[in-house]
């Protein structure tokens, strides 16, 4: 049965999606919150591409995830000028610390822009043009990777900070508040998702 598998750093992130699906939390012995309701599951790894990656195979281990699953990272991300809670999909990762990039098909139509992305080991402010920044999504993509096919990974990312609004002016109820704001429309594109890949 096609479900949900989501990753996102922090509560913040994760609270609106948790309320959308009716998730519960689960017992669990894993040094990781999870929450699931029948096919979808989410999990909150914490900050930083390794906790991101321990989180993915956590989250594919203790829930059972068939190679079926949608895998999403959803989360805030900073970029130069696009405007706070404009939601972006992901079309290429790429990690600061090391060569590895992967690129990110979107083959089921949808209306968002779409940017690149750079994981980071620690929050810019200097922002390249055309980029977006997080510090999880490379940790997740690669190890999702591991678990299901390349076009049932997806990395979704709201806008936090720019030149505008730079990074010390996020807080983390902000980070709720755009999150809340966005997750309708996030929300109904993942449905779709499942909805395209529930046959295939």
């Amino acid at each position: 049965m096609t479900g949900l598998r989501i990753l996102t750093a922090y509560p913040a992130e994760a609270s609106p999606f948790i309320k959308c699906y009716g998730l519960t939390k689960q017992q669990s012995r894993s040094q990781f919150e999870i929450f699931s309701h029948h096919k979808n599951a989410l999990i909150i790894s914490g900050p930083g591409k390794s906790a991101a990656a321990t989180a993915t195979t956590t989250l594919h281990k203790e829930c059972d995830s068939q190679m079926n699953a949608i895998w999403v990272n959803i989360g805030v991300a900073g970029h130069a000028n696009r405007p706070l809670g404009e939601v972006v999909l992901v079309d290429h990762i790429s990690s600061a610390s090391s060569n590895d990039s992967w690129d990110i098909r979107h083959d089921i139509k949808h209306h968002f822009p779409t940017c690149k992305l750079i994981t980071v080991d620690s929050p810019v402010t200097d922002y390249e043009p055309n980029t977006l920044y997080d510090m999880e999504a490379s940790g997740f993509y690669s190890t999702a990777l591991d678990y299901t096919n390349y076009n049932r990974v997806h990395c979704i990312k709201v806008v936090s900070d720019n030149q505008k609004f730079p990074l010390h002016t996020l807080s983390l109820k902000k980070a709720k508040i755009l999150m809340q704001q966005s997750q309708q429309q996030v929300s109904e594109y993942l449905d779709y998702l499942v909805k395209c890949y529930i046959h295939s």
